[in-house]
């Protein structure tokens, strides 16, 4: 797949998960795509669970969702600490709403959709907006949606970013 011109937002913050940053980074510069590793400060480099160093391209503050196509979460403990920097929550949720891929890898939207059931209410911030349907699942692909197993209109897979299917969609990798 060609990403040349795409423009992606890859957040980085301690303790993500070392191929859930650095697979989608470096596969899809191999696509052509321009990837920005954006952090709460620029310059710094933020480790992995395993200690594996990220150094932050550009601020969370000086991070606009009008600068890129798409806005990646890498899992781990990160998204935890991301949920805690209102400049995070904003690009997330502006990339959102103006219609740019956003993707969620790993147990992220899980979590919240399972806190969600439990207490029937949001205790903390979302990182990434709910698009999930009435089964809250979000399905890894779109043949788990094909089965019934859950998920809401417009997810797509990782492919998403070539070719999304419907503006705002939210990718489960």
């Amino acid at each position: 797949m060609e990403l040349t011109g795409k423009r992606v937002a890859v957040l980085a913050e301690d303790h993500y998960e070392n191929l859930e940053l650095w697979y989608p980074v470096l596969r899809l510069r191999e696509a052509g795509a321009q990837v920005t590793i954006v952090g709460p400060k620029a310059g710094e480099a933020y480790k992995s669970k395993e200690g594996y160093p990220a150094k932050a391209d550009l601020s969370m503050d000086d991070a606009r969702a009008a600068d890129f196509d798409a806005v990646i979460v890498p899992g781990g403990y990160a998204p935890d600490r991301m949920r805690r920097h209102q400049a995070m929550l904003t690009l997330v949720r502006e990339a959102f709403q103006s219609g740019k891929v956003v993707a969620a890898i790993c147990h992220d939207q899980r979590r919240r959709q399972i806190r969600r059931s439990r207490s029937g209410r949001r205790r903390q911030p979302d990182l990434v907006p709910d698009a999930s349907g009435p089964s809250g699942v979000l399905p890894r692909d779109r043949e788990g949606a094909e089965r019934g197993e859950g998920g809401g209109p417009g997810l797509t897979d990782c492919r998403g970013l070539g070719r999304r299917s419907r503006p705002g969609a939210a990718v489960s990798c």
